[in-house]
């Protein structure tokens, strides 16, 4: 893409960003992850490659993509393994 509309996408990203953080939501930009990983408290576990703000969602582009959510107190291991491993990853500033 070219630089105009990847600065307009950059713009966008922080913009959404923000508004998360203002909600108590905590954000933080990994490198070289594909998955998407939403930890709710130590209770939610949301992982998976669906795209869930960009995904093509017109037929001919759209893809086969999936996300599991999971629930449950048992999920504190499996939690703290991702965030430990998510951690090495974060970058200063998103991409």
């Amino acid at each position: 893409s070219d630089p105009a509309s990847r600065d307009e996408k950059r713009k966008t990203l922080h913009a959404t960003a923000d508004i998360l953080r203002d909600a108590g939501i905590q954000v933080a930009f990994v490198a070289r992850v594909h998955s998407k990983v939403l930890i709710g408290d130590d209770d939610l576990y949301c992982v998976g490659s669906f795209n869930w703000f960009s995904a093509r969602r017109d037929a001919q582009y759209a893809r086969h993509e999936t996300s599991l959510a999971y629930r449950g107190l048992g999920l504190t291991g499996e939690i703290e393994v991702m965030r430990a491993s998510l951690r090495d990853r974060i970058m200063d500033d998103c991409p």
